[in-house]
């Protein structure tokens, strides 16, 4: 009996030992790794290997694919990568997000701001899997200041992981950065910046995103904004003094438990299911935006350098300095309740969708 009271003292102990021993590691210890943070992007890999890598200067030029993108081509004696940049060690990469083009592209931009306000280049992305963002990037002619370039692990390029940028969401997305990687696209790609924004000069555009496909009521009910949201906001920040003619154009997808008849009515150009690069040509070139909870929207939104945006709020949220007209938080709040509620016809499998209508009242 004494001897199993001694090793259970024994085991407590060991175990009391433990738990101090622990909890002076992570006071001693955690503190320091903000600090290493600071001086430095986490890597995916050890940054020893950045030794490795060859610069711009190398007898190895870069190359292009059969698409125009920058690539990293090797050195036929160090099979090494040659990076974009003479000051390789200011250079880090990002791994291509898998989702959506609105989602990928704003992914970069979130990479390109962080590094940019540390003073460090972005490289590109070393990844993307969908081509029809890649034709996109192509279109807009962002492929040289948001490269696609083929790097991996073997080749040791400095992949940063995204909790070092994205964690912060916009709060490195200053109107400063937003300058300047608008000067350094208009420069790269001059003609394509041109052409977009002359599309504004000829009428005032108003240009709407309604989010439907994926997210519909009965999927995600709070996010899901009503025809009637949008008209509301139509109405309140078309200008009644305008000089040029007003063209409304709303852009959704034709999958939708509500009809847009209501806009056609009205005169609006109702696109549906329409190219991607068609649409963000129009978002880039338009005189007022009209945001939905999307990323579709907002990353175009962050791209024009002229026109009011008009933002419901989601989970990211836009820049003080960019100066967007936010949609109230009381608006939000009642089209929330009021989605919640006309949800409940899921539930009870009475949503018709040709009869459907949500009306704002």
């Amino acid at each position: 009996m004494q001897s199993r009271r001694l090793l259970l003292k024994l085991v407590e102990f060991i175990i009391f030992f433990m738990f101090i021993t622990t909890s002076w590691l992570y006071v001693m210890v955690f503190p320091f790794s903000f600090l290493r943070h600071d001086e430095g992007p986490t890597l995916t890999r050890n940054d020893a290997s950045v030794s490795n890598i060859v610069t711009a200067n190398s007898s190895s030029p870069l190359s292009h694919d059969h698409d125009g993108f920058v690539t990293a081509k090797k050195d036929a004696e160090t099979s090494n990568v040659v990076m974009l940049d003479n000051s390789s060690s200011n250079v880090y990469f990002v791994r291509g997000k898998r989702d959506r083009s609105g989602s990928f592209i704003q992914d970069l931009l979130h990479a390109h701001a962080w590094l940019w306000s540390r003073g460090w280049q972005f490289g590109g992305t070393c990844s993307i899997r969908r081509a029809k963002t890649k034709k996109l990037l192509l279109h807009l002619g962002l492929e040289k200041v948001l490269p696609v370039v083929d790097c991996n692990e073997e080749q040791h390029a400095r992949i940063i992981e995204k909790t070092s940028y994205m964690a912060h969401d916009t709060k490195f997305m200053t109107l400063k950065w937003k300058n300047s990687f608008l000067k350094e696209w208009d420069k790269t790609s001059h003609s394509v910046y041109q052409k977009i924004a002359v599309e504004s000069r000829t009428s005032y555009n108003i240009v709407v995103h309604i989010r439907r496909g994926d997210v519909s009521l009965c999927r995600y009910p709070k996010r899901y904004l009503p025809n009637f949201h949008y008209q509301r906001l139509i109405d309140q920040h078309t200008p009644n003094n305008a000089t040029k003619n007003v063209v409304v154009t709303i852009f959704s997808e034709s999958k939708s438990i509500e009809s847009f008849h209501g806009f056609e009515a009205r005169g609006y150009n109702v696109m549906l299911d329409s190219p991607l690069n068609d649409v963000w040509s129009s978002f880039l070139g338009a005189n007022l935006i009209i945001t939905s909870k999307s990323s579709f929207s907002f990353t175009p939104a962050i791209l024009n350098s002229h026109a009011k945006v008009v933002y419901t709020p989601f989970w990211h949220e836009p820049h003080k300095s960019w100066n967007w007209t936010v949609v109230d938080k009381q608006s939000c709040i009642d089209v929330e309740k009021k989605m919640l509620h006309v949800s409940k016809c899921c539930k009870k499998n009475t949503c018709n969708a040709k009869k459907f209508k949500i009306y704002d009242n």
